[in-house]
């Protein structure tokens, strides 16, 4: 299941929290990991959460 906040933008499917330059510096490692796997263990969400 995906993650909530992987979204479809007017700048293509991202996370919801990142702006779209630093979206793409990391969607191959985050997608993968984080977004594809309903979000559990990523980053931005820990930080969104603090």
């Amino acid at each position: 299941m995906k993650c909530a906040f992987y979204v479809h933008t007017v700048d293509g499917d991202r996370c919801a929290f990142l702006p779209p330059e630093e979206w793409r510096a990391v969607r191959a490692k985050y997608y993968q990991q984080y977004c594809s796997n309903d979000g559990t263990g990523c980053p931005v969400l820990a930080k969104a959460n603090a």
